[in-house]
């Protein structure tokens, strides 16, 4: 048939050797070509897709895509996430490409509303929009409780609206101010109002109050400071060590 190619002993009618020697060369390239891909963001981005797939199995990835910007210790991920309110807390975001390629940090707050992801310390250099990052399964270890302060007095601070509600369960605790206002700030607690959130420092006033920038951990003692007893229970505490010696 004029114009039909036919296959015949391994050999296309109607092919110059030649063009039969290229056809093989193009077809071997394929699997080549998918292997050798270069798997990133910018090309196999797409939901659900086995590029995105890959590189997110390959890293143990919840999450990932390009930042719309970022400032000094927080990242807005990408537009169309989907993870709900605090749900990537306590992760780690790593930035695998673009501005501030291979920072790591623990996500403290996540808001689902406005994607921006606060971390637990400032950034070298802060994301922009350029900047891929993934979201990896983690869970910070030895920590009670960690986040983003709704603000705080000379001796108090007020923790995170998804505190505990339980009163007192963090007193004696250690609290450090790890980025934002206050930033390098340690107290221990005295004591710890589960309904209001708000928790008071023992000892010395902070040295720089604490704000809604603040990003704060508390971290287990549970030994009782001198700074936290009362001086009428520090004296009878004094007594009864006399007697002992």
């Amino acid at each position: 048939m004029s114009g039909t190619a036919l296959a015949t002993g391994g050999m296309i009618t109607g092919v110059s050797t030649s063009g039969y020697s290229a056809i093989l060369t193009a077809v071997a390239a394929v699997p080549a070509g998918v292997w050798d891909e270069i798997l990133t963001g910018a090309t196999h981005n797409i939901p659900t897709s086995a590029g995105r797939r890959l590189r997110q199995l390959a890293a143990y990835s919840i999450t990932d895509g390009t930042a719309q910007g970022g400032n000094g210790h927080s990242i807005t991920l990408e537009a169309g996430e989907s993870a709900g309110d605090h749900v990537l807390n306590r992760n780690l975001i790593v930035i695998t490409a673009g501005t501030g390629l291979g920072q790591t940090r623990t996500i403290v707050d996540y808001d689902s509303t406005s994607k921006v992801a606060v971390v637990d310390r400032d950034w070298w250099v802060s994301p922009d929009a350029t900047s891929e990052y993934q979201v990896l399964a983690d869970d910070t270890p030895l920590v009670v409780d960690h986040g983003v302060a709704q603000g705080g007095t000379a001796n108090t601070i007020t923790f995170r609206a998804t505190a505990s509600a339980e009163d007192e369960i963090y007193q004696h605790g250690i609290i450090t101010i790890l980025a934002g206002t206050g930033r390098g700030q340690t107290r221990l607690l005295h004591s710890y109002n589960g309904t209001t959130k708000v928790a008071t420092i023992c000892g010395e006033d902070w040295t720089t109050t604490p704000d809604t920038t603040t990003v704060y951990v508390v971290m287990p003692y549970g030994v009782t400071a001198t700074g936290c007893i009362s001086p009428d229970v520090l004296r009878d505490l004094i007594k009864v060590a006399g007697v002992l010696l």
